[in-house]
């Protein structure tokens, strides 16, 4: 099936959403989670002032499910920057530390920070990845790769769909080959605060030769659903790069 004009939505994807006046909102995926017996995840995140005044902001932390885990609040004085590791906000079992995390500023504070998140798994850093504005949105718009052929590597894209809005949102994945077949389509829902996880590759019957380039995540149900998006590639099971989805 060849790509149709989906028009109900608008566009966008992750990361500085206006929440109120003088306020924004900024959603990441984060995994701190420590399984017994198992490997170690870890983010550090990064916050940056550009302003020439103060900004008051609070970090909070929720669980997959949208249990709140931990907050902290901090001012960051003008030009400079903090790091949090995010594991020091949880106290007790981090099995489940993983999922939404937000930076919102306070009321009457200068609206735009510089936010970056690093990632690491068994002490093994993955890389950064900055909040863009636009982060929570109704549309999002992105490269992905399931690609598989025989004797290759196997390639594959995880999506992490965060909720920060109070409301449950629906959503609709469409993956489409390089060819603009439509060849991936679920559809889904996240209450607030809680994540969804999909994998591309599982989203995809039959042959995956082109199983690679454009992927959408949009509205389902109603226009004004937002979710923001965490995009994950992946060769033979480790992770190349991430992106929180423009």
């Amino acid at each position: 099936m060849k790509r149709r004009s989906i028009g109900l939505l608008l566009s966008g994807l992750v990361l500085v959403s206006v929440v109120g006046a003088a306020q924004a909102f900024y959603p990441v995926y984060y995994d701190a989670s420590y399984p017994a017996g198992g490997v170690e995840s870890g983010t550090r995140l990064y916050i940056a002032n550009p302003h020439d005044t103060a900004v008051r902001y609070t970090v909070t932390v929720y669980s997959p499910s949208g249990t709140e885990l931990g907050s902290r609040e901090g001012i960051v004085n003008d030009g400079n920057a903090h790091h949090i590791w995010l594991a020091d906000l949880i106290s007790g079992d981090r099995t489940r530390a993983w999922g939404l995390c937000t930076v919102q500023t306070w009321l009457n504070y200068p609206e735009d920070l510089v936010v970056v998140a690093e990632r690491y798994v068994a002490s093994t850093l993955t890389g950064y990845d900055p909040s863009p504005k636009g982060a929570t949105a109704t549309r999002h718009e992105f490269f992905y790769t399931a690609q598989y052929t025989s004797g290759g590597p196997n390639n594959d894209t995880h999506l992490a769909i965060l909720n920060p809005t109070n409301t449950a949102n629906h959503y609709a994945i469409e993956l489409y080959d390089v060819y603009g077949a439509l060849i991936g389509l679920e559809y889904g829902v996240v209450n607030p605060k809680t994540t969804a996880v999909h994998r591309a590759s599982e989203m995809i019957s039959g042959a995956r030769d082109f199983a690679w380039g454009l992927c959408v995540v949009r509205a389902q149900t109603y226009a004004y659903e937002e979710v923001a998006v965490s995009v994950f590639r992946m060769r033979n099971g480790q992770v190349l790069d991430t992106q929180t989805a423009p």
